[in-house]
């Protein structure tokens, strides 16, 4: 998802429709310049008012799955 150049940013969550929603969410670990198998999987509960902070690794990714509750 994004070259060799670490990045770091947040995603406003105000374009979801309103209501609860259930984030599953897979962000680079610490290691992850390294080893491409370091990363976390986890899932949180988000609504519109949230944001996500997304670190990415050099040469790493980021994925969310959104799922209406």
């Amino acid at each position: 998802m994004t070259d060799w150049t670490s990045r770091e940013f947040t995603l406003k969550l105000n374009f979801l429709n309103s209501g609860p929603y259930e984030a599953t969410i897979c962000q680079d670990g610490i290691n992850a310049d390294r080893y491409a198998s370091d990363y976390q999987l986890f899932t949180k509960n988000i609504t519109r008012n949230d944001s996500l902070p997304i670190k990415l690794a050099p040469g790493g990714g980021f994925l969310v799955r959104l799922k209406k509750e």
